[in-house]
């Protein structure tokens, strides 16, 4: 969601922490749930429900509900930025008019306090492909298949892109380049719909990581054969098939995939360079080497994902156990549940634990509302006591009832 894309760049916040928080949070989605994450991560911030009359006095940034959305506002004079699924420029009376009541201010953070994450994943792979592409392209140059291997870069960055898409992880890339266009979110859908389908299962692989590996492949070939083999072309023919079913499936499902169209029109354009460029006579040397490489990369992909997809499934496992065990409401309701009661009401004003007829017999005495007096109720057990043991705990309470208050039920 833009809305949320353009919050954490505004603050710098971590994105994972801030998905992890808010998608844990017992009362997701709310706006309570998006106050309390921002307060968990430094934002403070204070929500309000104030009439329209007194907006001239609100900052130049603030949080609303523009149509129904979570909007970002930036305002400059009479004309604003919202940014919500789109960013629009608007007017504030516009913005007025089709807004709520509901105002959530943030504090100004500077921001050399706040901690930039470093994209060092990024930064690598661009590195690693620089390096590659210069060692195979040191001897022999060919501006062919130089482009041909650019062109396969290009391919493995998209098919990175889909896989984060494809667990859950945003891509703003694929976002933004699916929302071009007039219908911006229609195009977002049919990408998602495409990329996180999961139709065609082969080897426990989908379609998109079988492009991923095909990509990889193409990439790290030109190190160890010659640039011109005629092997390129023979790959990059058997990728016409995946052209044809790609157009296929979309068909079949009424939705069109830009970055399924970008990806088609890489193919292509592989192939047309490989008709003129790779020429070079056969060698069953380099098949070996080739079909070697796609191994690699196969089980490399394959691992890669299953890694990804148990730790989604531990995340989202996580989110859920998290969002229960914050909810005070369920927490209440199970310890007041009649059937869960054990009434320790006694004119001791304490219980037994363990056996009562045990040689052994510990009493403590405590005052539960005192913090110096916690470790009194930490008892460990001696399994190597013959006979086991008995404990009896008294409570003491300040107010002189000799702690019955404090025995009104324990559940168990």
């Amino acid at each position: 969601m833009k809305f949320f894309r353009k919050v954490i760049s505004n603050f710098n916040l971590p994105v994972e922490e801030f998905r992890f928080q808010f998608n844990s949070h017992p009362n997701y989605p709310s706006a309570l749930a998006f106050s309390d994450t921002l307060n968990f991560l430094g934002i403070k911030n204070e929500a309000y429900n104030l009439e329209k009359e007194y907006w001239v006095e609100l900052p130049d940034e603030f949080i609303t509900i523009y149509k129904n959305n979570f909007s970002l506002v930036k305002r400059s004079g009479d004309l604003v930025k919202v940014y919500a699924d789109q960013e629009e420029q608007i007017t504030f009376e516009e913005l007025k008019n089709n807004s709520t009541d509901f105002i959530l201010l943030f504090e100004q953070i500077k921001e050399d306090k706040v901690a930039v994450k470093n994209n060092f994943l990024h930064k690598s792979i661009f590195g690693i492909a620089f390096l590659v592409m210069l060692f195979a392209n040191a001897y022999h140059w060919n501006l062919g298949t130089f482009v041909f291997q650019i062109l396969s870069f290009a391919g493995v960055y998209v098919f990175y892109e889909i896989f984060k898409e494809k667990f859950g992880k945003e891509s703003p890339i694929l976002q933004n380049f699916c929302g071009v266009g007039a219908k911006q979110n229609s195009s977002v859908d049919a990408c998602k719909t495409i990329i996180q389908s999961k139709d065609l299962q082969l080897l426990g692989l989908s379609f998109s990581d079988f492009g991923f590996i095909y990509f990889i492949g193409l990439s790290v070939l030109p190190l160890f054969i010659a640039k011109t083999s005629v092997l390129f072309l023979f790959i990059s023919s058997l990728a016409m098939l995946s052209i044809i079913y790609s157009v296929y499936y979309q068909i079949s499902k009424k939705s069109f995939c830009k970055v399924c169209g970008l990806v088609i029109a890489i193919l292509i354009l592989q192939f047309v360079i490989s008709i003129f460029q790779f020429q070079s006579e056969f060698q069953f040397f380099e098949l070996l080497v080739s079909v070697f490489t796609f191994i690699v990369a196969f089980l490399g992909v394959e691992n890669f994902s299953k890694t990804i997809e148990e730790k989604e499934n531990y995340r989202k496992e996580n989110i859920k156990n998290l969002r229960f065990k914050r909810n005070y409401e369920i927490f209440k309701d199970q310890l007041l549940k009649e059937e869960n009661k054990v009434d320790f009401k006694v004119s001791t004003g304490g219980f037994i634990l363990r056996n009562p007829t045990a040689k052994l017999k510990i009493a403590v005495i405590s005052n539960p509302f005192c913090g110096y007096c916690k470790d009194a109720h930490l008892c460990q057990s001696d399994d190597d006591c013959p006979g086991g043991y008995d404990l009896a705990c008294r409570l003491w309470s300040p107010n002189g009832d000799n702690g019955n208050q404090c025995l009104r039920c324990v559940t168990i």
